[in-house]
C-alpha cells in the first residue's frame, strides 16, 4: 500500500490539504493517506514526521514550515523516502530570533485587527478572490477577540521557538529524493535558497509553478495530487 503524509505549515491546520485530498484520492484510490494536526511545539512535529517516516516506506510532503518538519525528520532517521516541499521554510539562513519574535511575538498577533488578518490571509494566494482565500481570511478574522486567537497565538509561538532552536542546517544533506516546488508569485519563500539547495542536493529538482501563491496545496490541488502519484510510483519501481 502506498503511505503519503501530508504536513500543514505554521500555525495551520489539516483542512489546508482539503482542496486536495479528492483529487489525490482518484489518483490513488488504495493509498493511506494521513493529515495530521501538528503539536503546539515545533520538536513534537517533528517526532511525529520522524515515527512515520520509520514506519515504512512512503512519500511525505510538506507545505512552508512543514517543508521544514519533514526534512528535519528525514534527517534525523536519516530515511531515504522521497519528500515534496511546497514553498518550504527551513531551507535557507536561519532568521535572527529579535525579526522572527517581531513579527510572531504575542504582542503583535494581538494589536492585528480583523483586517489585519483578513490582509495577511489573502496575500498569500495568488489570486486574492479565490474561494480558499475567502475561507482563510474568514477564519482568521473568526478569531480576532475570541479565546481561539489566544489559543492559536499560543500554538504559533511554540512553533516559533522551537524553528529558531532547530534550524536545518544545511538540507542538501538529506537523504531521499527532493521534489521542491514554489509558486511564482509566492509573497513569503524567495526562489534563490530553493534553486541552491536544488544545485547542491544530489537528488533534488525545483520547479516553480506560475500562477501560484504561498498555498500550494489550496491552489493547485490537480497538480500537486499528480506530482504526488507520480512520486509515488517513481518510489515504487525504484526510480524515486
Amino acid at each position: 500500500m502506498i503511505r503519503v503524509l501530508l504536513i500543514h505549515g505554521l500555525g495551520g491546520e489539516p483542512d489546508h490539504y482539503d482542496a486536495l485530498r479528492p483529487t489525490l484520492r482518484a489518483r490513488l484510490p488504495d493509498a493511506d493517506v494521513r493529515c495530521p494536526r501538528l503539536p503546539d511545539d515545533f520538536p513534537g512535529a517533528v517526532d511525529l514526521a520522524a515515527d512515520w517516516l520509520a514506519a515504512g516506506p512512503g512519500v511525505a510532503v510538506g507545505h512552508s514550515m512543514g517543508g521544514h518538519v519533514v526534512l528535519a525528520a528525514a534527517r534525523r532517521i536519516r530515511a531515504g523516502h522521497p519528500l515534496i516541499l511546497l514553498a518550504p521554510g527551513g531551507v535557507g539562513p536561519a532568521p535572527e530570533p529579535e525579526s522572527a519574535w517581531a513579527i510572531w511575538g504575542r504582542a503583535t498577533l494581538e494589536r492585528r485587527t480583523a483586517d489585519d488578518f483578513e490582509g495577511a490571509m489573502r496575500m498569500l494566494y495568488a489570486d486574492r478572490h479565490y474561494p480558499w482565500a475567502d475561507r482563510r481570511a474568514a477564519t482568521h478574522r473568526a478569531r480576532v477577540g475570541t479565546p481561539d486567537l489566544d489559543r492559536w497565538i499560543d500554538r504559533v509561538q511554540g512553533q516559533v521557538a522551537g524553528v529558531l532552536d532547530a534550524w536545518i542546517g544545511d538540507a542538501a544533506d538529506t537523504p531521499g529524493a527532493l521534489t521542491i516546488v514554489r509558486g511564482e508569485r509566492d509573497p513569503l519563500v524567495p526562489a534563490a535558497p530553493l534553486r541552491d539547495l536544488a544545485r547542491r542536493h544530489p537528488r533534488a529538482r525545483f520547479a516553480q509553478w506560475e500562477g501560484v501563491g504561498h498555498m500550494v496545496p489550496d491552489e493547485a490541488p490537480e497538480r500537486l495530487a499528480d506530482l504526488i502519484a507520480r512520486t509515488a510510483a517513481q518510489a515504487a519501481s525504484g526510480a524515486g
